[in-house]
């Protein structure tokens, strides 16, 4: 290899290393609150309780971050339609993944499905057996 191969090989490389460092990255909390947001648009959600619950929901699911940069990168291929089918498969799964997570770890079933209160986000513990081995809530006792 020349040298000056070499020299321009490693510019290129520093370069998109550098390009990378700066995109403007999202944060796994913000990645599962715009999921919830964009998702779940028709019910009443304050920014406190999606706070809490990406918060719980990265304590409970906590990803590597070169994971969560690869989710962030996939949200902004997906959205500028370059990416196949298979990723798109991939993100529409871990959407519905946090999407359920945010509705049973809340009040919505509790309350009985009802859109026009707001939600509320009570707890991930009612996902662990070992925490909550009872826990049904479309059971409906009176």
């Amino acid at each position: 290899m020349k040298r000056r191969t070499f020299l321009a090989a490693t510019a290129a490389t520093l370069a998109a290393g550098g390009a990378l460092l700066g995109l403007n990255l999202n944060s796994y909390q913000n990645i599962v609150k715009n999921i919830v947001r964009t998702k779940l648009d028709y019910l009443k959600i304050s920014d406190e309780e999606l706070d809490k619950f990406a918060q719980a929901y990265e304590t409970v699911m906590a990803k590597p971050k070169a994971k969560v940069l690869l989710i962030d990168l996939s949200y902004k291929c997906s959205s500028i339609n370059f990416c196949n089918k298979k990723l798109g498969e991939r993100l529409s799964y871990f959407e519905q993944y946090v999407i359920t997570y945010f509705l049973k770890g809340s009040d919505f079933f509790i309350n009985g499905m009802d859109e026009s209160r707001e939600v509320k986000f009570l707890t991930l513990d009612f996902l662990d057996p070992y925490k909550a081995p009872c826990y049904n809530p479309f059971a409906k006792l009176s």
